[in-house]
């Protein structure tokens, strides 16, 4: 929907704003109508003294998130960035009313402890990595680059070829500043937040492996935290990999999308896990 605003000459530049967080608001409803729904009609939401008003007010304050949204702190989105985020992180505070509600209804179902460690120490993770790596970062960029990506109208094959002063100060700095790239740090702490809710799930929860290659993984250690150290080293590889490679101007999207790729490999099951385990479920 946001490239489709972009692209469209119809529409005026001013008006692109306005369109996007339209679309951004009927996207959100979609996501309120399908998620409620089916919670709603489940056992646990339909019982007797269910207390739902969690779940009300952030399906409220997701719709009007849009509007909420002043345009000053998104002024350096796309329209096609704009609509990814209104809608991803409406669909997040959509999704936090359920939890919280079940959390309040449930409360001696509740653990804590496991959230702050799963998402503590990828968080602390992630701090250390912009940290090191944003002098690097601003340094190239203060010459009009960033780490793996080429300078427009460059191929990979002119940058191999190429001999000078730029060249020789990107390679010095590339393996510190992709560090300070969000999409990198995130991708690889999404490792470690998998491998600790694995590790916590099954060494101080109980819980077992259902996936016959990490099962494999956990046999071979003897314990599940040898798990999370291979996801911590997975993790490491992904920095590597984002340390060394080239991606044209024109692909840089690309570079984003094989990121979000591989932090949503790691995120996404590790959230879930460590979701069940701090619900008790």
């Amino acid at each position: 929907a946001g490239y489709r605003i972009a692209h469209n000459d119809s529409i005026l530049d001013e008006d692109r704003v306005s369109r996007v967080d339209g679309v951004a608001t009927i996207l959100i409803g979609m996501q309120f109508v399908i998620y409620y729904i089916s919670i709603d009609s489940g056992p646990i939401a339909s019982s007797e003294g269910f207390d739902n008003t969690p779940m009300l007010v952030s399906g409220i304050i997701a719709l009007l998130l849009p509007t909420l949204v002043m345009n000053d702190s998104l002024s350096g989105f796309t329209a096609v960035q704009r609509s990814v985020f209104l809608v991803g992180l409406g669909g997040s505070i959509l999704l936090l009313g359920p939890l919280v509600s079940y959390g309040i209804n449930n409360p001696d179902d509740i653990t804590l402890w496991p959230l702050a460690v799963v998402i503590g120490a990828p968080a602390v993770l992630v701090y250390q990595m912009h940290q090191t790596g944003l002098p690097a970062a601003r340094e190239l960029a203060e010459h009009g680059f960033v780490a793996g990506i080429l300078p427009p109208g460059m191929t990979e094959e002119q940058y191999d070829e190429l001999v000078s002063s730029d060249k020789d100060l990107i390679q010095s700095l590339r393996n510190k500043a992709v560090m300070a790239s969000p999409v990198v740090s995130l991708a690889v702490a999404g490792q470690l937040l998998d491998g600790l809710a694995t590790g916590i799930g099954i060494e101080a929860f109980g819980y077992t492996e259902k996936h016959l290659f990490s099962a494999d993984i956990i046999e071979f250690f003897g314990s599940a935290y040898g798990f999370t150290v291979v996801k911590l080293a997975l993790g490491m590889l992904i920095w590597y990999f984002f340390a060394i490679s080239n991606f044209e101007h024109r692909q840089q999207h690309l570079r984003i999308l094989v990121a979000v790729a591989m932090m949503v490999v790691g995120m996404a099951p590790g959230l879930r896990d460590v979701g069940r385990l701090a619900l008790g479920v």
